[in-house]
């Protein structure tokens, strides 16, 4: 079977990180996996012990997102590339569906651009469509023809967007964005991601405006976690919530 790379890029995130783990282990997903975490918070040093899961601590600070993506792909091993951001939460089966569309469909480069969109104090308000760089998975041979998440820090994720859709348009590779209202077949029980908001910590979209986002995002999120761990920290993956309740619980009542 392929094997499926999931990069988690992070700083400063602990509670949400060991979320995201979580979400990894969860994966129904049979063949073989890897989550690679890439940590640049100089005064944070993580570990977490399974043979699935890589993190590369480094003691400097990404220049931008972009190189920091492009860093995770880099030291990744898998034949297909998702982002598993760190402070969204992918349900159980998102692995398993994508890869489905891919092969069933003998696709490079996949999107279900719809999401849940939860808030930390609310929870799920409705499921909405945007770009959701966070919902695809794209081919290593698809990357390999592109130069790369551009060297920004707010936009890395539509230039790269940008360049799979040239080469979808040259018929260099096979593409396909899809969601509810567009595909008929499909439901919000499909849906395998959820977008948080509301209470999480210094989002980069509103940043990224900024002469010096990054140096914003570490202030910000330095300032906003209570009892905020320093050194060695021994990562214990959860969930805070059951989110696969709450989402049967809306899309139940929906």
């Amino acid at each position: 079977m392929n094997k499926v790379s999931c990069l988690c890029i992070t700083y400063s995130r602990v509670n949400l990180l060991e979320e995201a783990i979580e979400c990894f282990l969860r994966q129904t997903y049979k063949g073989p996996k890897e989550l690679i975490i890439i940590n640049d918070c100089d005064d944070q040093i993580l570990h977490y012990d399974h043979p699935e899961v890589f993190i590369l601590n480094s003691k400097n600070r990404f220049r931008t997102i972009g190189e920091k993506r492009n860093t995770s792909i880099a030291l990744s091993t898998g034949d297909y590339f998702m982002h598993w951001d760190d402070d969204d939460i992918y349900l159980p089966h998102r692995i398993d569906f994508c890869m489905n569309k891919l092969i069933n469909n003998n696709l490079d480069y996949y999107k279900l651009n719809e999401s849940f969109l939860y808030s930390m104090s609310n929870g799920i308000s409705r499921s909405t469509c945007n770009q959701f760089y966070g919902c695809s998975i794209f081919s290593r041979d698809a990357y390999i023809k592109t130069t790369g998440h551009g060297f920004v820090n707010s936009g890395q994720d539509s230039f790269i967007e940008a360049q799979f859709l040239k080469l979808f348009k040259d018929k260099k590779i096979n593409m396909l964005v899809e969601n509810t209202r567009t595909n008929s077949n499909l439901t919000m029980k499909d849906l395998y991601y959820i977008y948080r908001w509301g209470g999480v910590s210094c989002h980069l979209s509103v940043t990224g405006k900024d002469i010096d986002p990054l140096n914003t995002i570490k202030k910000q999120r330095k300032a906003s976690e209570q009892n905020r761990k320093v050194g060695d920290i021994q990562l214990v993956p959860h969930w805070d919530k059951d989110y696969i309740s709450i989402v049967n619980t809306f899309i139940g009542g929906n």
